[in-house]
């Protein structure tokens, strides 16, 4: 998810993307039991790629490639099924929020697409069956008028207002826990924040002592104290790193 806001040649949150999105979108185990005879079901095999697209596209190398090395290699297809859905939430997620954080740099994001017209694998939000997946729910999140969210590049906690009159006195909060929930970190503040813009309100610091797997809970009230916006990130202390001299 870092690649949108560290991306500043290829497609990442600068300028305006007419085209774009984190790709692949398998659909739950639901639908891929409607779309896929049950003797295909598992392991993936080209029963799979004809309900992918063309070209680079063509199959889920890439997608399924980054949950073994992400998630863990599923066991089977309902496993595989629940860890795409994390993985498009989280990707669709980062978009969006990379997009609105640099607001007025970045001008615009047209994510491709909607929905399908057939059962397919990639690229939808919703799919054949109108079964929402988990990129539809992670651009949800993101694009929430009022809206906080955690920044990959540089840490920082950012209140987005798409709404065109001020909110004063919000309370911004953060809480960083560890693999066994136990808090490790928290703070909360109280900012204005201005119509149409994004506010950086304050940064999470760099913990010892965390799990390799880490979690950060944001809350966004309003001056009254009632939730706004809450927001959870799974993060760890292994940084993903980018291979920018084979991107394209």
């Amino acid at each position: 998810p870092n690649y949108w806001l560290l991306d500043m040649k290829h497609g990442g949150a600068f300028g305006f993307a007419t085209e774009i999105g984190p790709g692949p979108a398998v659909p739950p185990v639901s639908s891929l039991k409607m779309m896929l005879p049950e003797k295909d079901l598992w392991p993936i095999n080209s029963v799979w790629d004809f309900h992918a697209g063309g070209g680079q596209f063509k199959h889920l190398t890439v997608f399924n490639n980054a949950i073994d090395a992400r998630y863990g290699k599923p066991a089977n297809v309902a496993d595989y099924a629940e860890k795409s859905q994390l993985m498009t939430y989280e990707g669709e997620r980062a978009m969006f929020e990379g997009y609105r954080r640099n607001k007025f740099v970045s001008t615009g994001v047209i994510q491709w697409m909607l929905n399908t017209a057939w059962p397919g694998l990639i690229w939808h939000l919703y799919d054949y069956y109108l079964r929402p997946a988990g990129g539809y729910f992670g651009t949800k999140k993101a694009c929430e008028p009022l809206h906080v969210q955690y920044s990959y590049d540089d840490q920082s906690v950012v209140v987005l207002n798409s709404h065109l009159e001020p909110y004063e006195k919000v309370k911004v909060g953060a809480a960083v826990y560890d693999l066994n929930l136990k808090k490790a970190f928290s703070k909360e503040e109280t900012a204005d924040v201005a119509p149409n813009s994004s506010t950086r309100i304050f940064d999470v610091p760099k913990l010892d002592g965390l799990s390799t797997t880490y979690f950060l809970r944001l809350t966004l009230k309003d001056s009254a104290g009632k939730l706004v916006s809450p927001n959870f990130y799974w993060l760890s202390t292994k940084p993903d790193v980018l291979d920018w001299k084979n991107s394209k």
